[in-house]
């Protein structure tokens, strides 16, 4: 009842870096989700405005291992065989925001009542253990992008063409959005995506706020436009109008993000989607890939009149889980503290690449990939466990205190 999983390659090791990283700026935690085929991260902001979703399947890891059998109920769906948790995003900006290329990594969960993920960092032979406490979670409802692709999937089983109640969909070469979020000026707060006579519009601005006749803020506004038939596909027709706007903050970290997993080529195959409703609805951006990676952004659209303030009450854009009841006697690592202990690696590269005996053995043993549990617990120093701090769930502390 655990979970293995090894990274080695250097771009592999630089995409997991970057998207932990990414997740960081959206909220205070991360929400971890394991399955037999994939493991996913994903945040929320404060507002409950802005949620990614970034998906790993197994293939994208060097080695991967899960296994279910006698796992606790805490955090385990039983019906979707997953486990979900959810961990600091302090203690993870800590662990991987200097991650060299040279490095190995490898993220193990026991599914059991101590609650702490172990994550080994290897560079040049010298191991770095750290752990980190996590709050079982569980999952209150499919994600947004879900309902959103299955939705248009339907409709175009049904017809074509989209209507104003439909699901709109837009397929793009992702680098003009990129190269026009690029464009703006850092300080611009809103993108506006409008269709109106047979074109589509991008348009980034910054609404102006006057007072006593001054400005306190200056108005800025900046626009690209397409043809809709340049576009690589949609389902709007040509007399279709439509607009929608949200705030420009965390959209330019996946757009970031989406052109980093581009770059660096991980799949032959790549999609770039959009779907939206109307205004009020969440839109979504995706990248859907052949093997790797898939990443979802839901944004909470403006309503007509501009405000999401109303909105999200209404909106299944809320944190999709709730924290579990894990007891007073659970291991002090449910409230998240991360450790960190050194020692130097007698294992070779290559055994960590290929730990294909050790993890599938009759006995089920890791002993020949680590040292014993409580090993995680000393200091390479002093001997001694170093509290580096708590996260934001029980009590508000800083990480350095």
């Amino acid at each position: 009842m655990s979970f293995v999983a090894h990274l080695a390659q250097e771009r592999h090791l630089l995409l997991w870096a970057k998207s932990v990283l990414a997740l960081t700026l959206v909220s205070d935690d991360i929400k971890f989700v394991i399955s037999e085929k994939s493991i996913t991260i994903s945040a929320v902001n404060s507002t409950n405005t802005s949620d990614g979703d970034i998906s790993f399947e197994r293939d994208f890891f060097d080695e991967y291992h899960v296994s279910f059998d006698g796992t606790i109920s805490h955090g385990f769906d039983i019906e979707d065989a997953t486990y979900s948790f959810i961990v600091s995003s302090n203690h993870l900006s800590i662990l991987f925001k200097t991650l060299d290329t040279d490095s190995l990594i490898k993220l193990r969960v026991n599914f059991d009542n101590e609650f702490r993920m172990l994550i080994d960092i290897t560079r040049k032979l010298i191991v770095k253990k750290y752990q980190i406490g996590y709050q079982p979670v569980k999952n209150q409802h499919d994600p947004v992008w879900k309902y959103y692709v299955s939705e248009h999937q339907r409709q175009q089983n049904i017809l074509p063409t989209c209507h104003d109640s439909d699901i709109k969909y837009i397929r793009i070469d992702h680098k003009i959005l990129k190269e026009f979020v690029d464009l703006v000026p850092q300080q611009t707060e809103e993108f506006k995506i409008e269709v109106k006579s047979n074109k589509i519009s991008f348009n980034g601005f910054t609404k102006m706020i006057l007072k006593d006749n001054q400005y306190l803020k200056q108005p800025m506004s900046i626009t690209i436009s397409l043809n809709l038939y340049e576009l690589a596909d949609t389902n709007m027709p040509p007399e279709f109008n439509q607009r929608i706007n949200f705030k420009l903050k965390f959209f330019k970290i996946f757009i970031n993000l989406i052109s980093f997993i581009s770059l660096h080529k991980l799949d032959q195959s790549e999609e770039f989607e959009i779907y939206f409703k109307a205004p009020g609805d969440p839109v979504l951006f995706t990248l859907r890939s052949t093997r790797h990676v898939c990443v979802h952004f839901v944004q909470l659209t403006n309503d007509e009149a501009g405000q999401t303030e109303n909105l999200i009450t209404q909106n299944p854009i809320m944190k999709s889980y709730k924290l579990e009841e894990v007891g007073r006697n659970s291991s002090k690592y449910a409230t998240g503290a991360l450790t960190h202990s050194t020692s130097r690696s007698t294992i070779s590269r290559p055994n960590l690449l290929n730990p294909a005996k050790e993890l599938t053995g009759d006995n089920g043993s890791y002993s020949d990939l680590e040292p014993e549990v409580d090993q995680f617990n000393v200091n390479f120093d002093d001997e001694s466990e170093v509290e580096l701090g708590a996260t934001q769930h029980d009590e508000v502390r800083s990480i350095f205190d």
